[in-house]
């Protein structure tokens, strides 16, 4: 469940009436980060141009700082507080960030989360496949086209860890 199928649905707001019961302050943060998170990175060409790529970094890097934010004030916000439809999109703006520290700093938070059942498992799979990936040029839970594996013990020592 490493796909990220949940995480590439087109996400409209809809009015604040619609999310009775929800953090609606929250989830147009989430929204306006998501748009941000998509807009040159959702282009067609975005590979193969280096301008698309530079420019989607820079607003990648004002992404985690403010996911960062969201999290330190409201804890990871996941389906109690944003819904199942919002529930994943902080997650895959730190998929998305260029900060190893931040990542890292936020996984335990994250995969608690998960583990309580905030958001999905594959989202946070995708997560720690980047990280791994940053740190080793290997990955976990193969989310990652063409990456080879770490050893079967540190596969094993950080599903445990996380309980993924």
């Amino acid at each position: 469940d490493c796909d990220g199928t949940e995480t590439n649905e087109k996400l409209e707001l809809k009015a604040p009436s619609f999310y009775r019961g929800l953090n609606y302050e929250l989830i147009k943060a989430l929204y306006d980060l998501k748009l941000k998170d998509q807009k040159y990175r959702g282009k067609d060409n975005f590979l193969n141009s280096p301008e698309f790529v530079q420019k989607q970094k820079i607003l990648d890097i004002q992404n985690e700082k403010e996911i960062n934010n969201i999290i330190k004030k409201y804890g990871y916000p996941g389906e109690s507080q944003v819904g199942r439809e919002w529930r994943d999109i902080a997650c895959v703006i730190l998929v998305h960030a260029n900060s190893l520290s931040i990542q890292l700093e936020l996984l335990p938070i994250i995969a608690q989360a998960a583990n309580e059942g905030e958001l999905s498992k594959g989202i946070v799979r995708i997560l720690v496949d980047k990280i791994q990936l940053k740190k080793t040029g290997k990955q976990i839970f193969g989310s990652q086209s063409g990456i080879p594996f770490e050893a079967e013990h540190k596969i094993r020592a950080i599903e445990k860890q996380y309980n993924l």
